[in-house]
């Protein structure tokens, strides 16, 4: 059978049978079992360092899924949370509802699929011959609901080549981080207001200690604070406004804070030193987690699978 480039301008007629057979092939292509190995794959080779491999098939599905990320944790999240197996019975309701109308166009949006299902074209031939196995020890449970999307903040939007900066002489705050990365100095004066329109604000690895000044950030709604030598997070409990926060990487045994954020949807709190995500389990809004490196107890990650989240670990 002929494969179709499938380009909005070069679809084939829908009412043939060459074209229903490609729909069809799309549709299967969203099982259950597909999903749970795509997404199993990708969490292993994350999970072996195979970080190139991640950005091949994110470099795969950006015609169709804009993935902007430039981190890898992100780039990964946002994989993970489009190819969750607890969105198949989603996707597959909405492919039919498109075949019935006739929706060439729509349809097309879900085919980034078929770029990613065959895993083992993005190894290489040593990686091949390494015999990589990405399959049995990620099996998700068939019963995690949820999805949702997780993407990262536009650096431009403080002017500042963010690579370019003075290295602070003993002080490890949020503040002076702020301080170097707009003005490459913390010897300036950076108004409290300043940081209060903010929504989103990125400020991974700046060598951040303490959270001081992250108080005045009351309207920010994506957070990333990752890659830092951050341990105590007390002061993130007034940033109610928070959907998007990214811990990963950081000194944090405690995360008691949290249970206060209340619009939290999306939070990384992988390779950390968290024992106990309990104050997690009352947040309503909470759609994704992903706690990989850290010695949570099977029975909490069972409890928030159980509420609907989807749990990466």
């Amino acid at each position: 059978m002929k494969w179709f480039n499938v380009r909005n301008s070069e679809l084939p007629n829908f009412d043939s049978m060459e074209a229903m057979s490609y729909w069809g092939k799309i549709r299967e292509a969203y099982s259950d079992d597909n999903l749970n190995r795509i997404s199993a794959g990708i969490i292993g080779f994350y999970k072996s360092g195979e970080h190139g491999m991640i950005r091949k098939i994110a470099e795969a599905v950006s015609e169709y899924i804009p993935i902007r990320e430039e981190k890898m944790s992100k780039c990964f999240n946002r994989l993970i949370m489009i190819y969750h197996p607890d969105n198949g019975n989603r996707y597959r309701q909405e492919i039919d509802a498109l075949i019935v109308r006739g929706d060439s166009a729509g349809l097309n949006k879900y085919s980034h699929i078929l770029e990613v299902q065959d895993l083992d074209r993005f190894l290489t031939s040593e990686q091949i011959m390494d015999d990589i196995d990405y399959h049995p020890e990620y099996r998700w449970d068939d019963e995690d609901p949820g999805f949702d999307y997780y993407y990262d903040m536009d650096d431009e939007q403080f002017g500042h080549d963010e690579g370019v900066y003075e290295q602070a002489d003993g002080d490890n705050t949020f503040y002076a981080a702020v301080k170097r990365k707009l003005y490459g100095s913390i010897e300036v004066h950076l108004p409290p207001y300043y940081l209060e329109d903010l929504e989103e604000v990125e400020m991974a690895e700046y060598e951040i200690e303490e959270l001081d000044g992250i108080e005045f950030c009351k309207y920010v709604k994506k957070l990333d604070l990752s890659g830092n030598n951050i341990s105590d997070i007390f002061l993130l409990k007034d940033l109610g406004m928070v959907e998007e926060l990214d811990l990963s990487y950081n000194q944090i045994g405690l995360i008691d804070p949290l249970f206060r954020l209340r619009n939290l949807r999306v939070i990384d709190l992988s390779n950390n030193f968290i024992d106990d995500v309990s104050p997690l389990f009352q947040l309503d809004n909470l759609e994704y987690i992903n706690i990989i490196g850290n010695p949570v107890p099977p029975k909490q990650i069972a409890f928030l699978k159980n509420n609907g989240i989807i749990v990466v670990h």
